[in-house]
């Protein structure tokens, strides 16, 4: 996560252009989408993680039935990435699915909704695939699931779904993919594009208002204006959904490395109005908006470190490096923890790194025995990291302190973090009793051997009888 001080200079500048709405699409995309159904074909069967999925379509087509890869694995494919798993529809029915590969080898959790899951024949040899029948959905009263789902045609699975990047299928074994919503266009054009009627999609799941945000930050595509319109007028209804479903997208979308744009979008689709209300109420603020963005953009991206970006954003600092932070920050990250359902380390870790943040940016100027401690504390990775973001985007005055704890960290670990002198158990065994002063003696011998001013068990007995009373 520490990056080198020669990559100061060149993460300074963020060309805050880039991050204007609406997002442009994927650079050079025309060229991706130029490789043929057969270029996909051939990406996924060098997979190793797809070969379940390819054999279930195999089985299935020798038993008469349909077999199609579908959703986000043909979107991945297409785009030239390696798909992070492999989903299959069919023409066959649940019960069909079971007598075809065996009740030992499936599982019926998902039967309610056509889904079927294979397992591998040999057992951790690789993760089940999901089948599901074609289906239409019926009536979404709670805004996640359908109420019933009616058994159906490629085409009319295609139209119940999301987005139209999300509704194509592949047939593997001739290499052909079958889309019926327009999704190879839009994925040729970097759109974000819901399929059919914007608000019945939405209507159906409330998170696909979130999902449209994360999938054109992750992608870096645009969202398509009638989709767009649709989420700012229905931003408040993502709140239906859980904690843990707003949480685990949230994730994606501020560890992406487009996250700067995703937080225009979620500014300009009122959705940060509901998701995060008190970092909004900041962002109205463009010089803290901006400060956010140019932030984001220059931090490493793990989630913890970008969560503690935000708060800083939106503290007492002035968007331009103040050392002071308010309770705003701390109220932010559990503001955010508690809409996003966070787990404890995450908010932890954003928490101490905004703790920590006045004294690392002032490093050059600290005696070892207040930085050391920073340096080795848990989170001390999170904290660091953030420093060097605001270091990096603050100004050169500020790389002394940089150069400081980049030439500390490079120390070996016992050198960082050296045995005490003494103990408290040392100090028990030479007659002392704890007391009110005990932990003050401990913390000032340890700061004297960590400044150097004592350097052997003796000098640290000396100093511990003479102050000892």
């Amino acid at each position: 996560m520490i990056r080198a001080e020669s990559e100061l200079a060149a993460m300074v500048r963020v060309d805050l252009a880039k991050c204007a709405f609406p997002i442009r699409r994927l650079p050079n995309i025309e060229q991706q989408m130029a490789h043929s159904d057969k270029a996909a074909q051939a990406r996924i069967s060098q997979d190793p993680r797809a070969a379940l999925a390819l054999q279930v379509i195999q089985e299935l087509n020798k038993a008469g039935f349909l077999g199609y890869l579908a959703g986000g694995c043909v979107r991945d494919a297409l785009l030239e990435r390696t798909p992070k798993d492999y989903d299959v529809a069919t023409n066959a029915r649940p019960e069909q699915i079971r007598d075809l590969f065996g009740r030992k080898r499936t599982l019926a959790i998902g039967a309610a909704f056509g889904v079927i899951s294979v397992l591998p024949t040999t057992a951790g040899s690789a993760e089940p695939v999901e089948v599901a029948t074609f289906r239409s959905d019926g009536a979404y009263t709670d805004g996640r699931r359908p109420d019933s789902v009616h058994f159906s045609s490629p085409e009319l699975d295609a139209h119940r779904r999301d987005f139209t990047i999300n509704g194509m299928f592949l047939d593997p074994l001739r290499g052909e993919v079958i889309d019926f919503v327009g999704g190879r266009d839009d994925l040729a054009h970097g759109f974000i594009r819901a399929i059919g009627d914007p608000v019945a999609r939405f209507t159906e799941d409330k998170l696909r208002l979130l999902r449209a945000a994360r999938f054109a930050t992750t992608y870096n595509f645009a969202i398509e204006q009638q989709t767009m319109a649709a989420i700012v007028s229905h931003a408040a209804d993502v709140m239906v959904c859980s904690g843990e479903r707003i949480g685990a997208e949230m994730r994606r979308l501020i560890s992406s490395p487009y996250a700067a744009r995703g937080l225009m979008l979620l500014r300009e689709s009122r959705l940060a109005e509901h998701l995060m209300p008190g970092v909004a109420a900041a962002w109205r603020d463009d010089v803290k908006f901006q400060y956010a963005q140019r932030l984001l953009s220059n931090l490493a991206p793990e989630f913890a470190v970008r969560l503690a970006g935000i708060g800083h954003s939106v503290g007492d600092n002035d968007a331009v490096g103040d050392n002071t932070f308010g309770e705003s920050a701390g109220s932010v990250l559990k503001e955010l923890g508690e809409r996003w359902r966070l787990a404890n380390d995450e908010l932890h870790a954003a928490q101490q790194a905004l703790d920590f943040l006045p004294s690392l940016r002032r490093a050059s100027e600290l005696p070892w025995s207040r930085l050391q401690p920073l340096l080795i504390a848990r989170y001390r990775d999170t904290a660091v990291e953030l420093a060097r973001g605001v270091l990096v985007i603050t100004g050169g005055e500020f790389t002394d302190a940089w150069k400081r704890i980049a030439a500390e960290l490079s120390r070996s670990a016992e050198d960082l973090n050296p045995p005490p002198l003494l103990t408290g158990d040392d100090l028990i065994r030479m007659g002392m009793r704890p007391g009110p002063n005990f932990r003050e003696l401990l913390a000032k011998l340890r700061d004297s051997q960590l400044d150097g001013e004592i350097a052997t068990v003796a000098e640290a007995v000396e100093i511990a009888r003479r102050n000892f009373t």
